[in-house]
């Protein structure tokens, strides 16, 4: 595992996980939502949002006591928080399915107040392996969208390479080349390390070009880093708790016990950066792939990155997607653009 670091005294000392540093901002979230519902301010929220549709974007939930071989410094949702989040949701709100609610915002169906619904992006394993028991324990279900091509291909997201690299090479190389821009790696604190991966995924975001030609950049300087350390996510990926996606067989899973799946198109592309041509193949061929595995009809589709426009839209809709989910956040009222739904980052572990 790497070090994460905690200052002690004159040096620094290793902990073995996340640990209590990595949580303290979890621990304090949680609290704040404790005290807004004694305060009786979910009630408020609650009678003027009756007739709105909440729906909360989360990626994965772990354990963590999980024993890992590293640790990600993107936010985290852990199976405790998890657990009181639905915990008080459940409380003030019904939480339904997104086809349902889907036929609420349409007319199709009666609306039913207070309404919430739960989304994973990205199709990690821990969403089969973690969240689901959560979700059993409470009795409700939600919705995943996986980019295919990282199932084919059994592949971690390319963040998580990023994370991984920079950590690993901590210590080896102090900076890097994205592109045009110069990533400095500090590694003095676990806070000062996650504010270097932070850096450089934005650095990687603004890399100009298509998405393709900005991955061409981003995996360039991954392929750097993992040649300095001499390992790669990639020969961890498949028994990782962390950066793992779901199989074939494993999304069939999921599916039969309760959750809706959607496309996060075939490559995890920023759908807004591609051309018309590459958008139909990004929808067309995640759809299609989608119904030949799971046997089951898709037209729910989640934008990568929240990254999507007019062009978009249209060819979405010409693909057969009935519903979309973005990263705006907002509630979502009957009659809205059902291809620009709204959404909330559930509260993060850290």
């Amino acid at each position: 595992m790497f070090p994460v670091l905690r200052k002690h005294g004159t040096g620094f000392s290793k902990m073995a996980s996340v640990g209590q540093e990595d949580n303290l901002w979890g621990r304090f979230k949680l609290g704040f939502y404790t005290f807004l519902e004694k305060s009786g301010f979910y009630r408020f929220w609650r009678y003027f949002n009756r007739d709105n549709i909440v729906i909360l974007m989360l990626h994965g939930v772990m354990d963590e006591a999980e024993p890992a071989q590293w640790v990600p410094t993107r936010p985290q949702v852990m199976q405790h928080q998890f657990d009181e989040s639905l915990r008080l949701i459940s409380k003030y709100y019904k939480i339904i399915p997104i086809s349902e609610a889907v036929a609420m915002l349409s007319g199709e169906r009666a609306f039913h107040p207070n309404c919430v619904v739960l989304t994973f992006d990205d199709g990690y394993k821990n969403n089969l392996t973690h969240a689901w028991p959560v979700l059993e324990k409470h009795g409700v279900s939600a919705s995943v969208y996986p980019s295919v091509g990282f199932i084919d291909r059994r592949e971690p997201f390319w963040f998580e390479r990023l994370d991984y690299a920079i950590q690993a090479a901590a210590g080896k190389c102090e900076a890097f080349k994205l592109g045009e821009i110069t990533v400095e790696i500090d590694a003095a604190s676990r806070d000062k390390l996650r504010k270097s991966v932070k850096r450089a995924i934005v650095a990687a975001k603004a890399v100009p070009g298509t998405d393709q030609e900005a991955r061409q950049v981003i995996d360039s300087a991954i392929e750097f880093l993992e040649k300095q350390s001499g390992t790669r996510l990639a020969d961890i990926f498949e028994n990782d708790p962390w950066s793992a996606v779901m199989t074939w067989d494993d999304l069939r899973e999921a599916c039969d016990v309760g959750f809706e799946v959607g496309s996060h198109t075939v490559d995890h592309a920023r759908l807004a950066l591609l051309d018309e041509a590459e958008i139909r193949r990004q929808l067309s061929d995640s759809k299609v792939r989608l119904e030949q595995e799971l046997d089951r009809p898709v037209d729910l589709l989640c934008y990568p990155n929240g990254c999507y426009n007019a062009i978009v839209l249209n060819v979405a809709k010409e693909c057969g997607y009935r519903a979309a989910l973005t990263t705006k956040e907002g509630v979502n009222r009957k009659g809205d653009d059902l291809l620009q739904l709204k959404r909330f980052h559930l509260p993060q572990g850290r």
